[in-house]
This record gives C-alpha cells, sequence and structure tokens, in this order.
C-alpha cells in the first residue's frame, strides 16, 4: 500500500524539537512518509535518513563561511531558501505541507498555492510579537526597519492565514487573536496544544514537610521567562523555609547567578542543563513548579511545556497571570496564580501556600487527572489526524 508522503518545513536545526518529534511520531505510526526539510547551521549532511524519518538539509554553494550566512537566514526575502525549497517539493512531491512558523511560510505557502499542494501551517507562537523580543533586532538596524517599524511579519501572517488550508495553534487564546485580527474563519485554526503523552509512571508524589521547594524548569534565555521576578522573591523569602532550584541553561544564566550572589542568597540555586531522561529525580524532589513568564504579547498567545510536565508528574504549580497559564490553573484548581512580574505578590502566594501546605496534594491530583482526561498528546494528535486526512483526501 503506497504512503502518503508529508513534508515539515522548519527553518531551525534538527534534531531537535519536541513538538515536531511528536507530529512526526504520530504520523510515522500511522503509516505516513515523513519528509523534513531544516536548516543546516552546522553543514551536516544534505541528506540523512533516521530510522524511518527523510532529513534533508539546506544545501550551500560556496566555503565563505560570511556568504554562507547571508544565505542561510530563513526569512522571506531569501530567494536561496524559496529555491531550495521549490526543489525539495517538486522532489518529494507530497500530499500535504506544514510550515513551522512564519520565517519561511510566504516561501513555503506561495509555492505549494502554485503547485495545489495542500498546507498547513503550525503557528505555535505569536510571530510577529515573538521577533520583536529577540536579540537581534535591538542590535541590527535592518531588522528595527522590518520588524519595529514596518512590523512586516504582521503581512506574512496575514498572507500565510489566507494561503493555507489550515493553521494550527497551541491555545485557544492564540485563535481567538487570529480570528479577532484578521477575519480568519475559525474553522480553518485548530488548536494543537504542546501536551505530553499519557504518563507511563505510577503516581507517587510526596511533599516534604519540613520547606517548600520550588522547581522550575527550562530555557533561561529571555527576560519574558520571568525568572528575575523568582529571584527578588527568593530575596524576600530568604528567612522562610522555602528553596527554589532553577534547571535549564541560556544566554542570561550568567546573568542571573551574578544577582543570586549580589544577592548572598543561599535558597536558590541554579543547576544548569539537566538531560530530559534524569528529569524524575527533580520533579521527585520539588513540591511545586514554577512557571514564572511575564504576561505579554509572546506569552499570552502559547503554552509553555513546562506546564504539563509538571501536571503530569501530580505537582501543583504557580503560573504568572499570563492569559493561558490563569485560565487553565484555574479551570483546573491545579494551583496558584500570581501577577506577572510581580515578585512580592510571588513571595506573598508562597507564603499562602506554606500556611495551606495541605492543599498541595489535592491540588496536584487535580492537574495529573486534568492531563488523563484532556491535556495530553493522545487528544491532540486525533484532531491532527483527521485534519490532515482530510486535506488529503480532499
Amino acid at each position: 500500500m503506497k504512503k502518503n508522503k508529508i513534508l515539515i518545513v522548519y527553518p531551525w536545526e534538527y534534531p531537535w524539537d519536541i513538538r515536531v518529534d511528536k507530529i512526526v511520531g504520530t504520523l510515522i505510526t500511522n503509516n505516513y512518509e515523513v519528509h523534513i526539510f531544516a536548516a543546516n547551521k552546522f553543514n551536516k549532511a544534505i541528506k540523512e535518513q533516521q530510522g524511518t524519518i527523510f532529513i534533508h538539509r539546506f544545501r550551500y554553494y560556496t566555503k565563505n563561511n560570511r556568504i554562507n550566512q547571508l544565505m542561510h537566514y530563513p526569512c522571506f526575502l531569501n530567494i536561496i531558501w524559496f529555491i531550495q525549497i521549490y526543489k525539495i517539493i517538486k522532489e518529494i512531491n507530497p500530499d500535504c505541507v506544514i510550515v513551522r512558523d512564519l520565517l519561511l511560510s510566504f516561501n513555503v505557502l506561495f509555492i505549494t498555492k502554485i503547485l495545489k499542494i495542500s498546507s498547513i501551517l503550525d503557528n505555535a507562537e505569536n510571530f510577529p510579537a515573538w521577533v520583536k523580543f529577540g536579540q537581534t533586532v535591538k542590535k541590527n538596524f535592518i531588522f528595527k526597519i522590518f520588524i519595529d517599524y514596518l512590523n512586516i511579519y504582521k503581512y506574512i501572517e496575514k498572507f500565510s492565514l489566507n494561503n493555507c488550508d489550515k493553521c494550527f495553534v497551541v491555545v485557544d487564546e492564540a485563535k481567538e487573536r487570529l480570528i479577532n485580527d484578521y477575519s480568519i474563519n475559525k474553522e480553518k485554526i485548530i488548536v494543537i496544544s504542546n501536551t505530553p503523552p499519557l504518563p507511563d509512571f505510577e503516581k507517587s508524589k510526596h511533599f516534604s514537610s519540613d520547606k517548600l521547594n520550588v522547581l522550575y524548569v527550562g530555557n533561561i534565555d529571555g527576560e519574558f521567562r520571568g525568572l528575575d521576578t523568582v529571584i527578588d522573591a527568593a530575596k524576600v523569602l530568604c528567612n522562610y523555609p522555602v528553596k527554589f532550584t532553577i534547571i535549564g541553561d541560556g544566554i542570561l544564566r550568567e546573568v542571573l547567578e551574578k544577582k543570586v550572589k549580589t544577592y548572598g542568597l543561599n535558597n536558590i540555586l541554579l543547576k544548569g542543563r539537566i538531560e530530559h531522561d534524569k528529569l524524575k529525580i527533580e520533579f521527585d524532589n520539588c513540591d511545586v513548579g514554577i512557571v514564572p513568564h511575564l504576561a505579554n504579547d509572546v506569552i499570552n498567545y502559547t503554552i509553555p511545556n513546562k506546564l504539563f510536565d509538571y501536571m503530569s508528574y501530580s505537582l501543583p504549580v504557580i503560573v504568572s497571570s499570563a492569559k493561558p497559564l490563569k485560565r487553565i490553573v484555574e479551570e483546573e484548581n491545579c494551583g496558584y496564580v500570581f501577577e506577572a512580574g510581580n515578585s512580592n505578590d510571588l513571595a506573598e502566594t508562597i507564603l499562602l501556600i506554606l500556611k495551606n501546605k495541605n492543599d498541595l496534594y489535592q491540588k496536584g491530583e487535580n492537574g495529573r487527572q486534568a492531563i488523563m482526561k484532556k491535556y495530553n498528546w493522545g487528544n491532540d494528535q486525533k484532531k491532527m489526524l483527521l485534519v490532515i486526512e482530510g486535506l488529503i483526501k480532499g
């Protein structure tokens, strides 16, 4: 039996991306032939097969590194990407093309429209807002013109929504934004969230009796993560039985470590990156997981994987008042909400938890039940497969 082919166009290095991996795994399990066209910053093999996945990478035409960097930058203006995407699509002849985010969506969707190939935009972030928070924008004058002043990615987003067959987003708030901003038919936008697979471990959560252990797991790569708020709260709580552990790495790690040292704090530990399969020990040793992200136009329209990871481990959560975080935690009664960016409110929230530690078990149980019944990849993959099958069948 002939397999239907899916091409995923991914503007960064592959592997690795947890969302792409889940999509690919589901497609392969359901007898699709999966191809990925990805960036190639480190000049890896142009074609590679990993298991049953066919990986195609950006091809260089010169040995000059500076020219290569210019050629390689993924954006709608880059004719090299356009040509290579066109060639890959013609070579593979996929039944459906999925393009991740907006960096290359103009290139991909222009081609699929001409070739009459089904297409899906995986719009996992509010990308026009996301690029404005990027460090490059602050340093590069050309970026300032295109992004800060012309807001070019709003036009790219509109074009992409009008020219894709379906659009995936990760939360209801993102769907509402696109409908309101562009008057898009709601049937075109499908929520496929960043949910985990069903837990494959027994629930055995025990909470410490002498102190409250608060855990953050994730990247440390932007002020929007809200980790300054956590450190400032730790300073307020330095004389209370509260310990903070931050696991992860990124460009701001040294800045945070310097701040902890300046404050002279011994109730907060930055451990760096830990392999995913070793995280269970950290989850077992903490009492509550925290998602302190700021409430801005990026975070209000996406959802971090860590929220669902905490809930899977029966951990009650402390989240900021960013829209989707607040909504999910309040709907499921699985944690506590503080005002985003307000370290004093975070400290007050933690003091409230200390006074009511008996509530932790039930809130953790509520979170796990929400994962078992609603927020799991088994449910999201069913929706995704229905969309893809519908597009291929026409």
